[in-house]
């Protein structure tokens, strides 16, 4: 899997790295778990802090584009919605309960 970064812009208002890249696998594409940890390490960045925002697989082809956002600290990255945070973890870490109430019987 090698990775090239296209696009890697600060948003100092969010506090957070906004970057784009192309993806080249064999295989199947890889999962979000892989990318983060691999583009992490390329931008000497804290994976906790670092969110797969999208991986968008090219028909037909072995390449992909996708959107990495690394925030600065724990307090910006309470902006990201749930789910998003919940796809992101890695397998060692425990998912949250589900929310109570709002089911119908």
């Amino acid at each position: 899997m090698e990775i090239e970064i296209t696009q890697d812009k600060e948003n100092p208002l969010l506090k957070r790295r906004e970057v784009k890249f192309n993806l080249t696998y064999e295989g199947t594409t890889p999962a979000r778990e892989e990318v983060k940890s691999k583009i992490s390490a390329m931008l000497d960045s804290d994976p906790k802090l670092t969110v797969v925002d999208r991986i968008m697989p090219e028909y037909g082809k072995t390449s992909a584009k996708g959107y990495v956002k690394v925030y600065e600290d724990e307090e910006s990255l309470a902006i990201e919605p749930d789910y998003m945070i919940e796809r992101n973890k890695t397998k060692g870490e425990p998912k949250s309960e589900a929310k109570e109430g709002g089911g119908s019987e």
